[in-house]
């Protein structure tokens, strides 16, 4: 949505509240003060996560129910701790843009979030004091903010594009200079749960022999193959994605460090990493190959060590099959278990399934 459609709908929206709401429209003009987002804190263990939620929809609990599902994901080792690597190598660039006529006390302002160029908004309206500024509440407003968010959550795979809603923004100088931005609303739970299963499912693909026991839990069919829709709804992960914030949307909070910034990005180049999102240093893919982990199936290789299978093939890895003579992909033993033929007695096995006797004893089968 455009500024002036967001616009027209807030006044629309404004006209139709309770005379008594004491939401803040967001201005259209007045000083604009760009700034560039150089951290990430998406909090990932349960004790921490209510620190800075607040209750969005007036229940008197607060609302956090993504950084649980982070939490979750954290215990099967399935997040990522690389995300401020991808901020500053320049695969995530969000922006936030506040129109104020003082940063330190103004009646008036509009703080928009910007997940990348050319993304959508709808900035929140709110106030300066002391330096501090708070948005609208969701739990009260009539005119809350919109965003999409670039999170970088599951590991070995690409950050999460998400439409955030309800929003309310709290901005706090920091002590590093910038300010420490909090962003608390919901996301749509279809979207999320469709995202998250399609997130997991490239983060298996490109490093599975680091993810067997969690593909075991997520395989519901046990037939060695996953798709995102079999991710999300097994007993691991289904519970995650029932909505908590008006019957639709997945309540959450994000913490970023933003930096001044008129124009561009205000840093210099990070040197490269493996695990920024972009292919670069040695890499013969994104973030794999070279000098970093293997490259799983159809990604670009020069070698076979390159690959996850052990084949580079003209260019490009091949897939594991049940017959190459390693033990690769999802296999528990050499051409045997996950999606192949399933282990005789001494093989090495994960889950009973694994193996030809049904019985699967300290990783062996019986």
């Amino acid at each position: 949505m455009n500024r002036a459609a967001a616009l027209a709908l807030a006044l629309v929206v404004s006209a139709c509240a309770d005379e008594a709401s004491s939401d803040i429209l967001p201005p259209e003009t007045g000083p604009l003060h760009r700034f560039v987002v150089d951290e990430i804190d998406i909090v990932r263990a349960r004790d921490g996560s209510a620190a800075l939620a607040a209750d969005l929809d007036g229940d008197r609990r607060a609302d956090h129910l993504l950084n649980s599902l982070v939490a979750t994901l954290v215990a099967l080792q399935g997040t990522t701790a690389a995300g401020n690597d991808q901020v500053r190598a320049g695969s995530i660039e969000s922006t936030v843009e506040i129109i104020a006529a003082d940063l330190e006390n103004a009646e008036e302002a509009a703080v928009r979030f910007i997940g990348f160029d050319g993304a959508s908004w709808i900035p929140v309206g709110g106030q300066f004091i002391a330096g501090r500024f708070a948005s609208n509440r969701t739990q009260t407003t009539d005119l809350p903010g919109r965003a999409t968010l670039v999170l970088p959550v599951v590991r070995d795979a690409d950050a999460s594009l998400l439409e955030a809603h309800l929003l309310e923004m709290d901005l706090e100088p920091s002590p590093r200079g910038g300010y420490d931005l909090v962003i608390r609303g919901g996301i749509d739970a279809a979207e999320l749960k469709r995202e998250t299963g399609e997130r997991l499912v490239q983060m298996i693909a490109a490093n599975p022999r680091a993810h067997l026991d969690f593909s075991r839990l997520l395989d519901t069919n046990e037939d060695g193959v996953l798709d995102p829709a079999e991710v999300t709804e097994g007993d691991v992960m289904r519970s995650l994605f029932q909505p908590d914030l008006r019957d639709r949307y997945i309540s959450f909070w994000v913490r970023y460090h933003l930096t001044p910034c008129a124009e561009g990005r205000c840093r210099e180049p990070s040197a490269p990493s493996c695990f920024d999102r972009i292919p670069n240093g040695t890499e013969t893919d994104i973030d794999c190959g070279g000098d970093c982990q293997p490259c799983g199936d159809t990604n670009v290789c020069v070698l076979a060590s390159d690959c996850v299978s052990g084949a580079c093939d003209a260019g490009t890895c091949g897939a594991a099959t049940c017959s190459d003579g390693a033990s690769n992909g999802l296999e528990s033993d050499v051409d045997c278990g996950g999606p192949c033929e399933p282990c005789l007695t001494s093989g090495a096995c994960i889950d009973d399934w694994d193996c030809e006797s049904g019985v699967c004893v300290g990783s062996q089968c019986m």
